[in-house]
């Protein structure tokens, strides 16, 4: 995942430089920001956690989201590359001040995408 430019995060909190690392990217390349705000793979079909942090980031960088919904990540398979997945891409959610609304926007289409239903906690 390196070569790809991943870098680590605090899970549970929104780190300074995370911030950092995220508007040197916007500030200084061409790439695109890939955030998983569930932090990992759906395994039951249900959506249960969602981290702020993505919204607060998306707030501090001044961009919209584009959720994407990713199904058929939960069937294992021994052999690599053999399966199913599909990605659908939904619209961009423009960016707000307001973090709630866009975390509330991106869960209802990532719904819509995957089929997979929001248990808040």
């Amino acid at each position: 995942m390196d070569w790809l430019g991943a870098f680590a995060v605090d899970r549970e909190k929104l780190s300074v430089s995370t911030i950092k690392t995220a508007l040197n990217i916007k500030r200084t390349s061409d790439w695109v920001l890939g955030i998983f705000p569930q932090g990992t793979r759906e395994m039951s079909g249900k959506i249960t956690t969602v981290a702020k942090g993505t919204f607060a980031l998306a707030k501090a960088s001044k961009c919209g989201i584009l959720p994407i919904g990713i199904v058929g990540t939960d069937k294992k398979t021994f052999i690599p590359f053999k399966g199913k997945i599909i990605v659908k891409i939904g619209k961009l959610i423009p960016y707000s001040d307001n973090i709630d609304e866009m975390a509330s926007k991106w869960i209802e289409a990532v719904q819509e995408l995957t089929g997979f239903e929001y248990i808040s906690e």
